[in-house]
Parts: structure tokens; C-alpha cells; sequence
């Protein structure tokens, strides 16, 4: 795949798991069971993790439980604009949910770290 313009690199970069991808069904099914199985670890990782923290009801923890939503907001934009619009779009979405869930649990761990110092 060739370069012209700028929107041309996140389908440059994302081309290669599209050829992987149509190959085959095992490679498909591959990309989607990964992708879904780590989707749920994330969200029941997430669930964990605001449990610890504690529940959304007072000042401290509704900043955190915001900033880590603005976090996943920004992400969500970011990946929005990286990911390839014009094929395997709903893998592409999960990919896009997975970097969104992982951002806001990685900042709900160092959240939760640096409180318990």
C-alpha cells in the first residue's frame, strides 16, 4: 500500500491485520475471541478497581472516577482519528473500547497507588 497523503497512514499501518485477518476464518476468529476475552478481563478489572477506590459518592473519589472517564474520552478521540475507517470496522471499534479501557485502568492503578503511600 502506497503513501499519497496523510490519511493514508492509519490504513498503511493497520493493512498487514487486515491481510492477516482475511487469510483466514481461524485467523479472524483468532483476532475477535483475543479481543473479546481481553475486553472482559479489562472491564472486570475496571469493576475491581473502583470497588477499591471506594464508591462514587464523595468529593474524592467523583474527581477521580471523572478524570479517568476524561481520560478514556480523549483516548477514545485519539483512536478515533488513528483507526482505519474502511474495513474490519467493528474489530477496529473493539480495538478502539480495549486502549480506552486499559488507559482508564491504568490511571485508576496509579490513582489507587499513590493514595495508599
Amino acid at each position: 500500500m502506497q503513501i499519497k497523503s496523510l490519511s493514508d497512514i492509519p490504513d498503511a499501518l493497520f493493512w498487514p491485520l487486515k491481510q492477516w485477518a482475511e487469510q483466514s476464518n481461524l485467523n479472524f476468529n483468532i483476532l475477535v475471541g483475543t479481543g473479546t476475552l481481553l475486553l472482559i478481563f479489562l472491564m472486570i478489572a475496571g469493576y475491581f478497581m473502583m470497588r477499591k477506590i471506594g464508591k462514587i459518592q464523595d468529593e474524592r473519589t467523583a474527581t477521580i472516577y471523572l478524570a479517568a472517564a476524561s481520560i478514556m474520552l480523549s483516548t477514545n478521540l485519539i483512536c478515533d482519528i488513528i483507526f482505519p475507517s474502511d474495513y474490519l470496522i467493528n474489530q477496529f471499534r473493539m480495538i478502539k473500547y480495549i486502549v480506552m479501557m486499559l488507559s482508564g485502568l491504568i490511571y485508576l492503578v496509579v490513582t489507587y497507588r499513590k493514595e495508599m503511600r
